[in-house]
């Protein structure tokens, strides 16, 4: 969001409509002690997306009310109030930058204007005011201050995933257009979507839980609908013409499933299934240095190369059938998915006994 340093810069009826928008709040005026209550307010804005606190006007019919400025020094006097409140009340101290607006209708007179920039690396605390031991992590809501529960922490806590989210909500407010690049297949015989594949980006943090929303903005995949994971997105950011793009550490796949009730139905694999694969690859090159050594000893070194070979698709299909029917049989917890991962690893693991 850009500043607001200018009186042409304030919100109007275009952005205001009848009530106060998520990223920015009118106020006629803060009582002189309540720094702490001034340190909420700039807190939940940091640990949004950042905004603005416009002091000196009131919410007005269709747009805000800036017919009741503030004297300069009153302004001046609270400009100095929300610095010792981040100060004094703010753990870590956001960044915010105060600017005095000249009200060109009643000289002398201006509004005041707390800019705050969304905290990006950790969410931030507001004291208490009443405790001061106490801490708490506000959050701006639509046009209401919420407060973050101990399970939300962690993702406010992680710096990655809060880039993510602020770029994402960018994207959203452009339009929504993404082009979705994930991790290649590396030998699965599903149809995995490599590459630049386009989406539309509906939703950033679905109902608070850390999910991105993403549906097919093609047609190719029947306008399916996803959730990805906020923390499984490696990058986001505009290309060279203008679009915006986003990585994903796993996989994008349209799986058959095998009561033949889905076609073609889309599912992501996050990059905690397919570990093994670079595992393999350290394995193969650590294999390739230990014929090396023994080539170099003159074959006083025997070193034997047993092939692994990969199960075919009809006997991993017949397996996972069985472990479907029986997941089905004793009620247990699973999916086509996994079924199919536990049916490869079955035939693997006898391939090697045997």
């Amino acid at each position: 969001m850009a500043l607001i340093e200018s009186w042409a810069a304030l919100p109007r009826r275009s952005e205001a409509y009848l009530t106060e928008r998520q990223w920015f709040d009118v106020k006629a005026t803060y009582a002189p002690e309540r720094l702490a209550e001034m340190a909420k307010d700039v807190a939940a804005f940091a640990n949004a997306l950042g905004g603005a606190i416009i002091v000196g006007a009131t919410e007005g019919h269709v747009e805000p009310d800036y017919s009741a400025p503030l004297p300069a020094k009153y302004a001046e006097d609270r400009a100095l109030d929300f610095d010792k409140a981040v100060r004094d009340y703010c753990r870590p101290s956001p960044a915010i930058h105060v600017r005095a607006i000249p009200s060109p209708g009643a000289p002398g007179k201006v509004v005041l204007v707390v800019n705050i920039e969304p905290a990006v690396d950790q969410p931030i605390a507001a004291r208490h005011a009443e405790d001061k031991d106490a801490w708490r992590f506000p959050i701006r809501v639509g046009r209401d201050t919420e407060f973050l529960l101990p399970e939300q922490l962690p993702l406010y806590m992680n710096s990655k995933a809060r880039r993510a989210k602020l770029l994402l909500l960018r994207a959203l407010a452009a339009g929504g257009d993404i082009d979705l690049f994930c991790v290649p297949s590396g030998g699965s015989k599903h149809n995995v979507l490599q590459g630049r594949s386009r989406f539309k980006l509906d939703a950033v943090d679905v109902d608070r839980g850390g999910g991105v929303q993403l549906r097919d903005g093609t047609g190719e995949l029947r306008h399916q609908s996803i959730v990805i994971p906020l923390d499984d997105v490696e990058a986001v950011w505009i290309q060279q013409d203008g679009s915006w793009a986003m990585r994903v550490s796993g996989r994008m796949e349209t799986f058959d499933s095998f009561d033949g009730q889905q076609k073609g139905a889309l599912i992501y694999t996050p990059p905690t299934t397919f570990v093994v694969s670079p595992l393999g690859a350290v394995v193969e090159e650590l294999g390739k240095h230990v014929r090396d050594v023994a080539r170099t000893l003159g074959s006083t070194l025997v070193v034997q190369n047993f092939e692994r070979r990969e199960p075919l698709e009809d006997e991993i299909r017949e397996r996972a059938h069985r472990f479907w029917l029986m997941r089905e049989e004793r009620g247990f917890p699973g999916s086509a998915t996994s079924d199919w991962v536990n049916a490869r690893r079955a035939l693997l693991a006898e391939r090697r006994d045997g």
